[in-house]
């Protein structure tokens, strides 16, 4: 669920969902300052916990280790590109993301750092001439 999706999420009718909500969104508007619609935003330290610590109050534990967790996905425009391919940014990132409860998803590319923009960009074929 690309919004929140806590209503379907409190035991009874589905385990976990695509958590943009509760990681995604955050992480984007701490690290790389874009909201969910690309468009600045500035949140330090303190309002990036509360909104972690909201997201996760209102879904029972169970399914909150459920969560798929991830930065990109084939509906965003990849990490590495929102954060201008500073990779200290995407390292941080990933780092939340491998440790944050839940189940951690890395987009196919990421993990040799293909970018790519807007939907068809975000798309990119995989660059197997890097592995």
């Amino acid at each position: 669920h690309f919004f929140e999706a806590t209503q379907w999420l409190q035991g009874e009718q589905e385990d976990g969902a695509m958590n943009y909500y509760g990681f995604a969104h955050p992480v984007r508007a701490f690290i790389a300052h874009q909201d969910i619609t690309y468009d600045p935003i500035d949140i330090d330290g303190f309002e990036f916990k509360a909104w972690l610590d909201e997201a996760r109050a209102k879904v029972p534990f169970a399914n909150q280790l459920s969560q798929l967790n991830q930065l990109d996905s084939h509906d965003t425009a990849r990490f590495l590109t929102l954060v201008n391919g500073d990779e200290k940014k995407m390292k941080i990132a990933l780092a939340l993301l491998m440790t944050y409860v839940g189940a951690p998803c890395i987009y196919y590319g990421s993990e040799v750092g293909l970018e790519g923009s807007f939907d068809p960009d975000n798309r990119r074929c995989f660059p197997w001439h890097l592995v």
